[in-house]
């Protein structure tokens, strides 16, 4: 089951966290605006057990907290985070 978001930094932040606020925000769009919550009766385990894989494009030169992309996600095993430049 694959779930698609977008976010963007609208300040062009390249020093601080304008690269994380956008993948957050990608994050969240792709829980909050695709979710299909049939698809938990599906997984083994339920929700504390679905694996969530996280593929994020940023332009080069920018970089993302882990961590904060990581509390994004209320439930689920979160695969370590791609990033992809």
């Amino acid at each position: 089951f694959v779930q698609t978001g977008f976010g963007c930094d609208q300040h062009g932040d390249r020093k601080g966290a304008g690269a994380t606020s956008a993948a957050v925000r990608a994050c969240r769009n792709a829980i909050e605006f695709n979710s299909i919550p049939g698809m938990v009766d599906h997984v083994p385990g339920g929700r504390k057990n679905m694996l969530i894989h996280v593929k994020l494009g940023i332009p080069e030169g920018y970089s993302v907290d882990h961590d904060e992309i990581r509390a994004t996600f209320p439930y689920g095993r979160l695969l370590p985070v791609e990033v992809l430049h």
